[in-house]
């Protein structure tokens, strides 16, 4: 429903600006965060107030990955980001009992355990052609302790140019992986661009359909 406080500031600065802020002038970047995190609680205190009864997930953003690896440090990340990340999942949690979905592209692998810890239900995307998001380590190390909500399915490479059987073995394999156990909610790492086409994404849908089913082999 609206931007994180990370994302936001790097937005109102410029990114590199406020990376640069968080070095040089942290009084400031400290300030611009802690308002980016209240602003965010009226907004989220205004629309829990009306639907948080409703709700069974709540989708917050705030992007802190790159292609290869964490816009910042993740001490900094820690530092400066995580407690008010913090104070905003806890926010949300304490007025609904719907599950908090974390959007955040890019190779965040380093602070997952983080994410967890401050009250993080659900990650989207996992975009495994980022650095080190491999999707069986992902699996295994918190599939227990996260859901998956889209990924596996790159927009990048795979979808608009391996053939179509070769994303009917990218879907296949990706559920194979990402299901057994549960908490794994199929959708490609991100919007579908316009250089995919229709063939493309009706062969991805109509593999998942295919194989969603799982339960008979003892994967669930």
């Amino acid at each position: 429903m609206c931007g994180g406080p990370f994302e936001q500031a790097c937005m109102i600065r410029g990114y590199e600006q406020f990376c640069v802020d968080l070095y040089w002038d942290t009084t400031f970047a400290e300030a611009l965060l802690d308002k980016i995190t209240e602003t965010d609680i009226a907004l989220w205190d205004a629309f829990l107030t009306a639907v948080g009864d409703y709700v069974q997930v709540v989708c917050q953003g705030d992007d802190v990955g790159m292609q290869t690896k964490l816009y910042i440090s993740p001490e900094m990340y820690r530092k400066y980001v995580k407690p008010r990340q913090k104070r905003l999942w806890e926010y949300i949690h304490s007025r609904t009992a719907a599950k908090v979905f974390y959007h955040s592209c890019g190779a965040v692998y380093d602070v997952i355990p983080d994410f967890i810890e401050i009250g993080v239900d659900i990650l989207n995307p996992i975009q495994r052609s980022a650095a080190g998001m491999d999707l069986a380590r992902l699996k295994q190390e918190f599939g227990d302790e996260l859901c998956f909500w889209g990924g596996g399915i790159d927009v990048q490479q795979v979808l608009p140019f391996a053939s179509l059987e070769e994303i009917e073995q990218d879907v296949t394999r990706t559920i194979e992986i990402m299901a057994p156990g549960g908490g794994y909610v199929f959708f490609p790492s991100h919007n579908i661009q316009a250089d995919v086409t229709p063939d493309r994404f009706h062969k991805v849908f109509e593999t998942a359909i295919e194989h969603r089913d799982y339960s008979a082999d003892g994967r669930s």
